[in-house]
């Protein structure tokens, strides 16, 4: 048997040999299951890899969300996660938006000098990515974009995480 993905808040993106899980019943999506409610419809250690693609944002508790996630996953399995950026027009545009990221928004799941409650698991670090507008990309390094991204808006619009899980 291959490994066990999860195409989590999938909406209409349904991806082929993944278990595509949405709150609406779309085409294609096979567990229908608001994320916002926990526990998820998934046994402990059940999935090698979870694709969130622009769902983090519209959930409430954050830290209780990974845990949960942390909790389906089997040792050693990734979790890529993607973001819009905190000043980005992608942040903003969405009234269903009710969580806000920036590039330190995930060290408390992954640096454990950060972690200030026991509701955060252990993860490592293995990519992240802030992805540049056409603004931001005329900008050449990397950490002057960064520097500028905090006092004007539209220069990185998303962020591209990938964690491990550490059992």
């Amino acid at each position: 048997m291959g490994s066990k993905k999860l195409n989590m808040g999938c909406g209409k993106d349904i991806k082929e040999g993944y278990v595509n899980l949405d709150m609406t019943k779309f085409q294609g999506v096979d567990i229908v299951h608001d994320l916002d409610k926990i526990p998820y419809p998934f046994k402990d250690n059940e999935f090698e890899y979870i694709h969130c693609d622009n769902v983090l944002e519209h959930l409430t508790n954050i830290p209780l969300i990974m845990k949960e996630l942390h909790r389906i996953c089997a040792p050693k399995a990734k979790i890529r996660i993607m973001v819009p950026y905190y000043n980005s027009k992608g942040a903003s545009n969405d009234v269903t938006h009710t969580h806000f990221f920036n590039s330190d928004s995930f060290e408390p799941f992954y640096i454990k000098k950060h972690r200030s409650n026991n509701l955060i698991s252990d993860f490592s670090l293995v990519s992240l990515k802030l992805e540049p507008t056409r603004l931001g990309k005329l900008i050449p390094f990397k950490n002057i974009r960064l520097k500028a991204s905090t006092v004007l808006g539209e220069i990185i619009k998303s962020i591209d995480i990938t964690l491990q899980v550490e059992k």
